[in-house]
């Protein structure tokens, strides 16, 4: 984790283990506002519904224990939910050189924290549909059923 590798470079082991203990939380809550985000864009008006996938990530026995420990686990979830949020949150259609640095900071990073976690997130970048998500607004229905 990048956290470990700046603590040892400061401090030896000791700093580096402590900044990832105090890390370790802060990741779990990021990863859980990520999946929250993701999730809302997802279910858009069935609150309900993303609100109990959320809990369930939260109450999930291994991310319990991912973020009670010191380990590189918690930056992988957190790479898998920000992928998640990043794919949901974008328009659909070609990718945009915005798009790209974005997509390529957010697999660099999740390369960071651990090694594996680049080949799942871009996994998932490559197999999401390239759909065009303004045709599945509340709105856009309407003023079509209207039209």
């Amino acid at each position: 984790s990048p956290l470990y590798l700046l603590g040892k470079l400061f401090d030896g082991p000791w700093l580096a283990q402590r900044l990832m203990r105090l890390a370790a939380p802060g990741f779990g809550l990021l990863t859980l506002a990520a999946w929250w985000g993701a999730l809302r864009r997802l279910f858009r008006e069935r609150t309900g519904t993303a609100l109990f996938a959320t809990a369930m990530i939260a109450l999930w026995p291994h991310a319990l224990m991912a973020n009670s420990l010191v380990s590189n686990d918690n930056g992988a979830n957190l790479a898998g939910a920000v992928t998640a949020l990043f794919l949901v949150s974008r328009p659909g259609g070609p990718w945009s050189r915005r798009d790209a640095v974005l997509g390529g900071l957010i697999l660099g990073l999740a390369a960071l924290m651990k090694g594996r976690s680049w080949s799942v997130a871009g996994g998932t970048a490559a197999a999401s549909p390239s759909t065009d998500r303004s045709t599945t607004s509340p709105g856009a229905t309407a003023a079509s059923r209207a039209g």
